[in-house]
This record gives C-alpha cells, sequence and structure tokens, in this order.
C-alpha cells in the first residue's frame, strides 16, 4: 500500500482552486469539501494510506518481526537441546 499526505491534498486542490477563474473560485469553494472526501475515499479504495497509517502499520510489523526471530532463535535452542 502507497500513502498519501494530507497537506499534499490540500496542496493539490489550492493548486486547482487558484487556476480558476474568479466565477468559478466561489463555485469551486462551495463544492471543495465535498470533492477532498471524494478524492480521499477514491484514495483509500485503491489501497492508499495517510502516512501516519502507513507509519504505525510499518512499526506493528517490525515489532512482529522481532517476535518472529525471538522465537525462531528460542525454537531453534529448544531443537538444540532436544538433540541432545
Amino acid at each position: 500500500m502507497s500513502d498519501f499526505d494530507k497537506d499534499k491534498i490540500e496542496n493539490f486542490f489550492h493548486q486547482i482552486q487558484s487556476a480558476l477563474p474568479a466565477g468559478l473560485k466561489e463555485f469551486s469553494q462551495d463544492t471543495e469539501e465535498k470533492c477532498k472526501a471524494s478524492f480521499k475515499a477514491r484514495l483509500v479504495a485503491l489501497g492508499f494510506v495517510t502516512k501516519e497509517e502507513f507509519e504505525a502499520q510499518s512499526a506493528q510489523i517490525k515489532q512482529l518481526q522481532d517476535q518472529i526471530t525471538l522465537l525462531q532463535e528460542r525454537l531453534a535452542a529448544l531443537e538444540g537441546k532436544q538433540d541432545q
């Protein structure tokens, strides 16, 4: 899964809004939140997560990898004792 930054989304919509003519800017301001929600929902549907979620999941995976390594070492030690 990829991650997305909330600030990047805000900047993306700000760039679009600043490029619009004055009459459309008012329309844009009215629909901006709806567009952001739709855009974020699409990113989630595509498997994107926020940077915070990505970092939390990465930390959890690291902890699980460490636990697996520890268990593998303990198992190898027990198997070594059993062979003797």
